[in-house]
């Protein structure tokens, strides 16, 4: 329904989910990561799906020596 949605005013456009509490989720077949004061940061699995791709790239993030972490509190 979100994608739907979004692309109802612009074709080109992604929808990206909520959580309960409007905060920043996940897209449709995407993960949000965002870099915060140096880090990379993710949703915490409890408001996400975790995934293969999800958990592929913070294992990335820990090869390449770049800090990133799951949060609880909204992104």
């Amino acid at each position: 329904m979100a994608d739907l949605e979004a692309k109802a005013q612009d074709k080109a456009a992604w929808s990206v989910l909520l959580d309960a509490n409007g905060h920043l989720a996940e897209g449709i077949g995407s993960n949000i990561f965002l870099v915060r004061d140096g880090a990379v940061v993710t949703p915490h699995e409890r408001f996400v799906l975790p995934g293969v791709s999800r958990a592929a790239a913070m294992e990335l993030c820990g090869e390449l020596g770049i800090a990133c972490r799951s949060r609880s509190r909204p992104l």
